[in-house]
């Protein structure tokens, strides 16, 4: 699994190397243009888990917050992140203390980093439209309850509740379709949870859909 992360991790960043140098597309947008994808994004939707993840997290409701910058012309770099609600759903195997017990996920998730974006200008009247392609790249987290049984020093047994966290890189790649200030947005994230936690199988659970809105300011 490592040498698949590796991989998955190169092949995201040949991707995003090709985005950025050998597409042969104009970067003389116009400078109304420019300056209007030079903003704060807010982007309200759903986290929508895929294959494994789907058994143990349902769709959640997610809220991601991305600050934009120039790099050049028609590239942009964001910074920022995203959280969502985690909507818990069936228990996942979780070994610890030398035992092996269900656990559920609880509380939230998110990422955080930064995002480089591809703007293809597709204005062509009243309203201005684009076509962005994206490519994120940063930290991802995802808590989850950990319930156990423990012995006080008198040999009594009681319940203990902590909250902890699964924490990894995240690795995306999507695009978004825009006319002004709003738009409608698909972003596929790779986090593999599992895969520095030795509490939980590598195969826990990786792959998540983003999709929902984009209002800019």
């Amino acid at each position: 699994m490592k040498t698949f992360s590796l991989i998955a991790a190169l092949f995201s960043f040949s991707i995003c190397s090709a985005q950025y140098d050998t597409l042969p597309y104009s970067s003389n947008l116009p400078q109304d243009v420019r300056k209007k994808n030079e903003n704060v994004s807010f982007e309200p939707g759903l986290r929508l888990p895929v294959g494994s993840l789907a058994d143990v997290m349902g769709a959640s409701p997610e809220l991601g917050i991305w600050v934009r910058g120039k790099i050049n012309d028609d590239n942009y770099l964001d910074i920022g992140g995203s959280a969502f609600a985690v909507e818990e759903k069936n228990e996942f195997m979780y070994t610890s203390r030398g035992e092996t017990y269900g656990v559920k996920l609880k509380g939230a998730g998110g990422t955080a980093g930064f995002r480089l974006a591809k703007l293809y200008d597709l204005s062509s009247g009243k309203y201005k439209t684009g076509l962005e392609w994206l490519s994120t790249f940063g930290y991802a987290f995802l808590t989850y309850e950990d319930k156990y049984t423990i012995e006080n020093n008198q040999g009594e047994s009681f319940e203990k509740t902590d909250l902890k966290a699964f924490h990894t890189f995240t690795l995306g790649q999507g695009f978004r379709f825009t006319v002004d200030n709003v738009g409608l947005q698909v972003n596929y994230n790779y986090s593999p949870y599992g895969q520095f936690n030795s509490h939980v199988s590598s195969g826990f659970g990786a792959h998540s859909l983003s999709a929902g809105v984009i209002y800019k300011l």
